[in-house]
């Protein structure tokens, strides 16, 4: 769109805007508008939408952060990749510190710290899932949860805090499918995010190899045909555990996998 014609187009929202005592800069097409919070933001960012579409019958465009995961020895193809923000370091500023409270390793964490983790994931969800389906155009997609590395039954609840809040969101997004049992590991393995030895844990199982996650987890025959969205915590590039999960999907008879990550490192 043009300057010109978006000042054109656009000028009735600046009056909305403004009407709604809103502080906001735009300039052709692109528009800033400031709030207090990313809770407020995205309630903001509903409301615009649906009024660019409702009112002036355009389609805002969804601001995502794409990727691509190249074929290797563990995956058989590309594969079209999300994340939403830079996993950097631990307490640095605009880290997702909270995936890694999630993680809560050794069953330790105060629940008050939990539940501030599992409200900042589900901020988190809340807005891109929506904004995946809808840049994918799929009629329905299903999705699955990559597991973590140790057998299920080794975890307490509070420690699966990650797929329970994933599962809990995806019952408000329209046009996904609760597949995040479809995964499900039966053998222990190395977890990859302890380098080192740690006073009492047992850090057992295999460092991944190619065909890792076939051997260590039970698949759904459910994912035959679906489209998978298949979503992990953190995806870090080297480690090959979420492409040995993509292609262990791919094998079982999966249409297609498109995977997502809040973090990526």
């Amino acid at each position: 769109m043009s300057p010109v014609l978006a000042n054109v187009v656009l000028d009735e929202l600046d009056w909305a805007l403004e009407r709604r005592g809103h502080r906001f800069a735009r300039y052709a097409d692109d528009c800033n508008i400031f709030v207090k919070s990313k809770r407020a933001g995205e309630r903001l960012m509903q409301n615009v939408t649906r009024y660019l579409s409702d009112s002036l019958r355009l389609t805002a465009v969804d601001a995502m952060n794409e990727f691509k995961i190249l074929a290797n020895e563990y995956l058989s193809k590309n594969t079209v990749a999300f994340y939403n923000v830079p996993y950097t370091r631990m307490g640095s500023p605009g880290n997702p510190d909270f995936l890694n409270a999630l993680k809560n390793t050794f069953n330790n964490f105060p629940e008050h710290k939990l539940q501030s983790a599992v409200r900042e994931l589900r901020g988190v969800l809340e807005s891109d899932l929506p904004k995946i389906f809808r840049r994918l155009k799929f009629d329905a997609m299903t999705l699955c949860v990559v597991p973590r590395a140790k057998a299920e039954d080794t975890y307490h609840a509070n420690q699966q805090l990650f797929r329970a809040t994933v599962q809990a969101t995806i019952r408000q997004v329209n046009g996904i499918v609760d597949g995040t049992n479809y995964m499900r590991r039966h053998a222990n393995t190395r977890t990859t995010h302890l380098r080192n030895p740690v006073p009492n844990y047992n850090n057992d199982g295999p460092l991944p190899y190619p065909g890792i996650t076939e051997e260590t987890c039970e698949i759904s025959p459910s994912v035959r045909g679906k489209n998978i969205l298949l979503v992990d915590d953190i995806y870090t590039p080297g480690v090959n555990i979420d492409e040995d999960a993509i292609n262990a999907l791919l094998r079982a008879g999966a249409r297609t996998v498109t995977f997502y990550a809040v973090g990526k490192v």
